[in-house]
């Protein structure tokens, strides 16, 4: 290479290096929460103090099946306020916000206020989650819909999340919560609920799901709206008093 090629190398390297210190020294703009309302009421949002990013709740929704009784519900299945959670039991940010669905189904689920509506959206990269997900599946056909959510709650507990879990471990969290082992090994490699996992990614799609966790808020006479993301306790609490003061 050439004195002069080496020479021009160097004064673009350094021109380059000092353009990056000047830009570190602008300041960039503060990112404040905003208090995003429903589109069809800005007001009712603010009055119950949501500050959640711009493009956390949003309404648009295409289709959300209906709730029936073959769904996993927790709390009423005849609830004001229906919260359907679109899900993957690898999903680590799925994992976070599990207990505070808990927390959210102990103090409004008693009432009738709200329920909690557990539906499969597995993630490809996942690659153990539509095993988990049959799995849950299988515990709800031998033990109905109180053994899935005990099974539910102990694989979110086992798992590291994004394919932390051994598989084989499936079985030991069936016996811990009081399964009959052998009948559900049989229904686990038996594959008979792929169809309905399926079709719980297809209607997660058309919620508007685009990742987990994702939440769809029914309420009787009002619009269906989501929410995306593992929100803390106090957005959910303030959608579902949303919900009812608008119901009044």
């Amino acid at each position: 290479m050439s004195l002069i090629k080496k020479l021009l190398l160097v004064l673009i390297f350094v021109g380059a290096g000092l353009l990056l210190k000047e830009l570190d020294k602008v300041p960039t703009a503060k990112k404040e929460p905003v208090t995003q309302a429903l589109p069809s009421n800005e007001a009712d949002v603010s009055e119950v103090g949501i500050s959640i990013p711009k493009t956390q709740v949003v309404n648009e929704v295409q289709y959300i099946r209906p709730v029936d009784i073959n769904d996993h519900i927790r709390g009423n299945k005849d609830a004001k306020v229906k919260i359907i959670e679109y899900s993957d039991f690898e999903c680590p940010f799925c994992k976070k916000v599990h207990p505070t669905m808990k927390k959210i189904i102990e103090e409004y689920g008693p009432s009738g206020k709200a329920a909690w509506i557990y539906r499969h959206f597995p993630i490809d990269r996942h690659k153990n989650a539509r095993q988990e997900a049959r799995a849950s599946e299988c515990a709800a056909e031998i033990g109905g819909h109180e053994a899935f959510w005990k099974y539910a709650d102990r694989l979110f507990e086992l798992t590291k999340s994004s394919d932390g879990l051994d598989l084989s471990l499936l079985a030991v969290i069936a016996e811990e919560t009081g399964l009959f082992v052998p009948a559900f090994q049989e229904c686990l490699d038996s594959d008979r609920y792929n169809r309905r996992i399926s079709q719980d990614y297809v209607d997660g799609m058309l919620a508007g799901a685009k990742g987990t966790p994702h939440f769809v808020f029914l309420t009787e006479g009002q619009e269906p709206y989501s929410l995306s993301g593992a929100q803390p306790y106090e957005v959910f609490r303030d959608l579902i008093e949303l919900s009812l003061q608008k119901e009044k």
